[in-house]
């Protein structure tokens, strides 16, 4: 009988813990932004920035640090997403980096649907140094954003 009272105590107390760690997870992740640049377990895997072609380099989404780096380090004056901010957690990154470029005097771009014509003009070489990324920058995007850039010039 003893033993059944320890497990009800015990049972209890660890469901309104676990009620309570997972508000605070469900807050964090709503607020992906703040949490994504100190602990993302993903920072590993997003690769580096990439010189594509005349004044166009391509890259992971970078955080604000990273776009102040960008432009002091390379003249990046137009940054192109093709995030989608439809999704979710996606949403407060791109709300955090349109913050951001506005802070820096950057131009803005999202295009989420990567086949757009739209994507091919704001790859065109220009003036303008542009930095367009996705989320991780694997070879697949790479490739798409140095077939989208050289189609755009033909």
């Amino acid at each position: 009988m003893k033993r059944f009272e320890n497990f009800r105590f015990w049972s209890v107390r660890f469901l309104l813990l676990l009620t309570f760690l997972s508000y605070y997870f469900l807050m964090v992740l709503t607020h992906f932004d703040k949490v994504e640049a100190y602990a993302n377990p993903l920072q590993p895997f997003k690769g580096s920035v990439y010189f594509v072609g005349t004044n166009l380099y391509a890259g992971p989404y970078p955080d604000p640090a990273a776009l102040e780096r960008l432009q002091r380090h390379n003249g990046i004056r137009r940054v192109v997403s093709v995030l989608n901010p439809e999704t979710p957690f996606v949403r407060e990154l791109v709300l955090s980096e349109a913050e951001a470029c506005r802070r820096l005097g950057m131009e803005y771009i999202v295009l989420p649907d990567a086949e757009t014509p739209e994507l091919a003009g704001a790859l065109t070489p220009s003036k303008v140094k542009t930095y367009v990324h996705g989320y991780f920058m694997t070879s697949g995007f790479s490739r798409m954003v140095r077939e989208v850039a050289t189609h755009s010039v033909k």
